[in-house]
């Protein structure tokens, strides 16, 4: 069963944190109080992956969208594996688990 504290789950973005820095991404999860404010250049990124995001459904408009937020993990990733088992051609902002791992949708 995934872990439903959504402060302890591993996003997309807090994956890259982590691998730039672990000592950011156990700020980031434990003591948020004390992480830095979000940077003109992680809006940036963020936005650019927004973009790619929206090219790649234009350009697979068979595929599908899993549009449950970070908040609805467990939705999420029941949407993914109904998805998947349906043989659609694309999934996007798709959740997944392995081993107890949880890899949702980003922050």
């Amino acid at each position: 069963m995934p872990d439903t504290n959504p402060t302890r789950r591993l996003s997309k973005s807090r994956f890259q944190v982590g691998v730039k820095c672990a000592k950011a991404l156990w700020l980031r999860v434990h003591r948020q109080d004390l992480a830095d404010e979000v940077s003109d250049n992680r809006l940036h990124d963020q936005n650019v992956g927004t973009r790619v995001g929206e090219l790649a459904r234009q350009r697979f408009p068979a595929g599908a969208l899993v549009g449950e937020d970070y908040q609805h993990q467990i939705e999420a990733l029941e949407h993914t594996a109904r998805l998947v088992a349906s043989g659609v051609d694309a999934v996007f902002e798709g959740a997944f688990e392995a081993d107890g791992v949880d890899l949702p949708k980003a922050e």
